[in-house]
């Protein structure tokens, strides 16, 4: 219980600041609509961990605004916020085992969306470092990494989410105390892109 507490006063301190800034701003610019949206998600509870992944989005005037997905994890037993590195023993094992999947999960979706008429094509596959979503089921296990890559391919061609799975040699990159929150899966990685209006985005998110 203290541990939420501490991690809901950080969310508190977080909108409060987002709050501030953005009255500040719109003090400065008369007749402008501004907008801020926070939107989270608990993706693992788990004894060791508690991870969340949320999406903030925000509109201060012009052409468009900005959105940006991120993910929260808090280490409950040290009851404090950790980067995703934080639970990695083996940094670059763990980074090479993800991109084993993340490209070409990428590659196929860009291909999809290329028939479509909807997506064009590029080559790249972004490196690391990665901060995924971790999801597992209800009281179960981490299975599933979540990479969001918003607007690789600018604002117009929106977020691409690839969910890839938990492997054992990923496990074995993970600290030893934070193990037990994973577990290997054989399911395949797949790709989608909630902004335009992908079927495969709706059944990978519930």
């Amino acid at each position: 219980m203290t541990a939420l507490l501490a991690l809901n006063r950080m969310l508190r301190g977080r909108r409060r600041a987002a709050l501030r800034a953005l009255i500040a701003d719109a003090r400065t610019r008369a007749n402008v609509a501004f907008d801020h949206e926070e939107v989270y998600r608990t993706g693992a509870d788990r004894p060791e961990l508690l991870a969340i992944s949320y999406y903030l989005s925000e509109y201060s005037g012009g052409a468009h605004g900005w959105y940006s997905p991120a993910t929260l994890i808090w280490d409950r037993r040290a009851n404090r916020r950790i980067a995703f590195e934080g639970l990695l023993a083996g940094r670059a094992r763990a980074f090479a085992e993800m991109r084993r999947f993340i490209c070409p999960a990428l590659a196929d979706l860009r291909q999809r969306f290329a028939r479509s008429g909807r997506g064009g094509l590029r080559g790249t596959c972004p490196g690391p470092p990665y901060s995924p979503a971790l999801i597992a089921g209800r009281g179960g296990r981490i299975r599933t990494l979540r990479i969001s890559l918003g607007e690789i391919e600018g604002y117009a061609g929106g977020q691409y989410d690839v969910y890839i799975p938990v492997t054992a040699a990923f496990v074995a990159s993970v600290q030893r105390r934070f193990r037990p929150a994973f577990q290997a899966s054989r399911a395949a990685a797949r790709g989608c892109n909630p902004n335009l209006e992908d079927r495969l985005c709706r059944r990978l998110q519930r």
